[in-house]
């Protein structure tokens, strides 16, 4: 097969006001119109919640490790895939992005494994989001060893 490049256009909703031709042979066409990489939990029908969402997708006010020992009440959820370089062994490595989105709408963000985790076990005993009554999640850190720690998620006691 040749090196050669083709360009195609990616099929675009009708809805849609603009067409953008993609090189197919990187296969950013799929790649960027693909859900299989992320999950949302946040329906949105107007422009400005549309405009709300992407902009906590894409910079989220906030750091879940800021809020260690402090509660967020939490609605909506969005997850990516994405991958980072490990600090320690310099390897990339897969992880998953969380933005925590709070009953106000502002966003918090990890990529701690001990968040994903807990979340994961938030869905199996609350159910998936959107949670109709937001849950008083608070960031906590656990030492693992002495240059360790890890960051995970609580529940606020009634």
């Amino acid at each position: 097969m040749s090196k050669e490049t083709k360009n195609v256009a990616a099929e675009v909703p009708a809805e849609s006001t603009a067409m953008t031709v993609f090189n197919d042979d990187t296969g950013l066409a799929s790649e960027l119109q693909s859900r299989a990489t992320s999950f949302c939990s946040m329906v949105c029908k107007t422009p400005a919640e549309k405009a709300r969402l992407y902009n906590l997708m894409n910079a989220p006010e906030f750091t879940v490790k800021k809020f260690i020992n402090k509660t967020i009440l939490v609605k909506d959820v969005f997850i990516e895939k994405v991958t980072l370089v490990n600090k320690e062994t310099g390897e990339l490595e897969d992880a998953n992005r969380i933005v925590l989105i709070d009953k106000d709408g502002k966003g918090y963000q990890a990529t701690a494994k001990g968040v994903f985790s807990a979340l994961k076990k938030l869905v199996q005993v609350y159910g998936a989001p959107t949670w109709d009554v937001p849950l008083p999640i608070i960031p906590i850190e656990i030492s693992k060893s002495n240059d360790r720690n890890i960051l995970t998620l609580t529940i606020a006691a009634d």
